[in-house]
């Protein structure tokens, strides 16, 4: 009779979970303060530093490949977590302001995770940067200007309005949180689910 019901009860959790019945508090929580996005949006907020980030890039590459067309996808760099100095946070952004934002991706990840590089100064940061086209006058003014400023100051802001202590964590619709650790192996199931909710 024991066994029947431990049964039953795996059959109703993977029917669950199968028609995206997902439950607050197991595989999502609500984003504090939650609000609410004018369209689908996921935010993943990562770190290059970060290992699992990089583990999990793979996935999130297949998953934006054969997520609906009208979810919007947006990352935002943590600053701080394996970032020490902030200059990964600042190459993402550089790299944003020049246009290569998607070239630099898997490459920043690869230095520091495979080829166990570091960037510990403005100069370690330009030289990765010209691996892909720009001047050395170019990096630098794109690094030091405004609008890169702007764009970290505002990551921070998000990452401290979330309270996001750690990486990888996603915010889904400016309302619902989850992570590798909420989500695990239906990870990206959940984000559609939840941005189309």
């Amino acid at each position: 009779m024991k066994l029947w019901s431990v049964v039953l009860a795996l059959c109703l959790s993977l029917a669950a979970q199968a028609s995206g019945n997902w439950e607050e508090g197991k595989h999502y929580k609500i984003a504090n303060p939650a609000g609410k996005a004018s369209e689908p949006t996921v935010v993943e907020v990562f770190s290059y530093g970060c290992p699992v980030c990089f583990k999990m890039e793979a996935n999130i590459g297949e998953w934006l490949k054969t997520k609906p067309g009208h979810i919007k996808f947006t990352r935002i760099p943590h600053y701080g977590v394996h970032d020490d100095g902030g200059w990964l946070i600042k190459i993402f952004y550089t790299a944003e302001a020049l246009g290569i934002a998607e070239q630099i991706h898997r490459p920043l990840f690869e230095l520091l995770h495979v080829q166990n590089k570091h960037i510990n100064n403005e100069n370690d940061a330009v030289a990765f940067l010209l691996q892909f086209g720009k001047s050395d006058k170019l990096v630098r003014e794109a690094m030091n200007g405004f609008a890169v400023d702007t764009k970290v100051r505002l990551a921070q802001s998000y990452v401290q309005k979330f309270r996001i202590s750690g990486v990888p964590a996603f915010i889904v619709n400016d309302k619902y949180f989850t992570d590798g650790q909420l989500g695990r192996e239906n990870l990206f199931n959940i984000l559609t689910d939840l941005a189309t909710k």
